[in-house]
């Protein structure tokens, strides 16, 4: 008796079926494979041709959203003028922490290339 392999057919449901029974089971691949009379090979394919195509579900799931954004005034609430034409101007919300550490550094930096050391 001669007996012929045979590509056995799954639709796109069974395929799916399976991914998601093999996602949630915690099983391994061969585990899996022999629980259902699979080869083991055709499932790992179908699970890396998964991987490398976005699911349908998140296609549908996308949308444009229509944000407003907060408009920025011209204007700056604080202006420090430091000599040579340098100015640095804040508008509200700067963090006062980042403002200190910046004057500092600007400091150590004028410190070392002027003898007056003001800034």
């Amino acid at each position: 008796m001669h007996v012929t392999n045979r590509k056995t057919r799954r639709s796109k449901e069974q395929i799916a079926g399976r991914l998601h029974e093999f996602h949630s089971s915690g099983l391994t691949q061969t585990a899996l494979a022999k629980q259902h009379g699979l080869n083991q090979r055709a499932l790992s394919l179908l699970l890396k041709k998964a991987r490398l195509q976005p699911s349908q579900t998140a296609r549908s799931n996308l949308a444009f959203v229509e944000v407003e954004m907060p408009k920025l005034c011209a204007a700056f609430d604080y202006k420090v003028t430091f000599g040579g034409g340098l100015a640095l101007e804040l508008r509200s919300g700067f963090v006062l922490g980042e403002l200190v550490s910046l004057v500092e550094f600007l400091r150590g930096t004028a410190s070392s290339d002027c003898s007056s050391g003001v800034l």
